[in-house]
């Protein structure tokens, strides 16, 4: 006989008695509980750890809410109203690699990273006849997503993106079930974990059919290299430590050698990879720019304390006039852009 519990890492655990003869009634299997607790109470090291004082439950609870909001921040960042004002880029970045999906009209398409699903809709009208997933990791897009799709073929479902083996939950075919994996402007965050990168390209290869295609956009090296810079800069203006600033770069933009060798390495036959470049433009008058900065240099204002709002603002305004000067050469310009070169690999 055995009584069963949960220690303090909610790992199950039992005590175990000696065999007795079984109770027949309910009255007689409480007593014999209650008797097998007196005679071998369980030991005070298996509940120590769950007794805290006042001080370390209050500041157990300011923890779990940091813990909390920081999650939020990440899983929501992404938001759709701002997504859709400041990152307009990014689906002209997916012009040129979506004339390179040619499918039949019953392929099976995934997005991975499909943001507010304006690119994933243009892939479910490639094919009317088939089905097309789009998938992010942020709750956000994905309700404004699914809000805005039209058509029947074509779904949006919140997930892991560093988790591709594991199947969605109410997704019956998944590896072996795609005749093409698509991505624009996401796999460079997903790489920026080292242990990613081992597993990212593999996990992909096992969706594909086989004769299934890869087709996707990411940052590459030399991408938008003056806002890193002046993002990097500010946060050593204002006293953030080295250690902080590198952690808080949430890009890996590898170069072409490296991809065609990761992809290689998992069994793709590359047909092309190669680098892209294209200015990107941000008017500096209307809050474009200020709506971009905040946007893709959020991992780096994470670091601030979400109370420290001055301090947040003013780096953001250094970033700004740091990237006017750039483009500008220090003169003020009217109806100005700011322009910021794009790798893409």
């Amino acid at each position: 006989m055995s009584f069963h519990y949960h220690d303090e890492k909610d790992h199950l655990g039992e005590w175990q008695f000696d065999d007795l003869p079984s109770p027949t009634t309910p009255e007689e299997q409480d007593k014999t509980h209650w008797r097998r607790l007196v005679e071998h109470p369980p030991r005070w090291d298996s509940f120590r750890n769950r007794i805290m004082t006042d001080a370390e439950a209050a500041q157990k609870v300011r923890d779990d809410a940091a813990a909390a909001a920081a999650k939020h921040r990440r899983k929501n960042r992404w938001n759709s109203k701002y997504y859709s004002r400041d990152l307009t880029h990014i689906c002209g970045l997916a012009g040129p690699v979506m004339d390179l999906i040619n499918p039949q009209p019953t392929d099976t398409i995934l997005d991975v990273g499909c943001g507010d699903g304006s690119v994933t809709i243009a892939l479910a009208n490639k094919v009317p006849n088939g089905f097309v997933v789009g998938l992010d990791d942020s709750y956000a897009t994905i309700e404004h997503a699914q809000y805005r799709s039209p058509y029947g073929n074509l779904t949006f479902i919140e997930h892991d993106l560093s988790r591709l083996e594991e199947t969605p939950g109410y997704l019956i075919r998944w590896e072996g079930s795609w005749d093409w994996v698509f991505s624009k402007s996401t796999l460079h965050r997903v790489l920026r974990n080292p242990e990613n990168r081992t597993f990212l390209f593999e996990n992909i290869h096992r969706l594909l059919k086989p004769g299934g295609r890869l087709v996707f956009e990411c940052g590459a090296a030399g991408t938008i290299p003056e806002a890193v810079t002046a993002l990097t800069a500010a946060m050593a203006v204002y006293g953030v430590s080295s250690d902080e600033r590198r952690d808080a770069n949430p890009w890996f933009c590898p170069s072409p050698d490296w991809m065609r060798e990761a992809l290689e390495a998992v069994g793709f036959d590359v047909l092309e990879c190669r680098t892209h470049h294209e200015p990107m433009k941000v008017s500096m008058h209307d809050g474009s720019l200020e709506g971009w900065v905040r946007k893709m240099g959020s991992d780096f204002l994470d670091v601030i304390e979400p109370e420290e709002v001055q301090r947040r603002d003013e780096i953001v305004k250094w970033v700004c006039d740091v990237l006017n000067d750039i483009e500008s050469g220090g003169e003020e310009e009217e109806g100005g852009c700011t322009e910021c070169d794009s790798a893409d690999v």
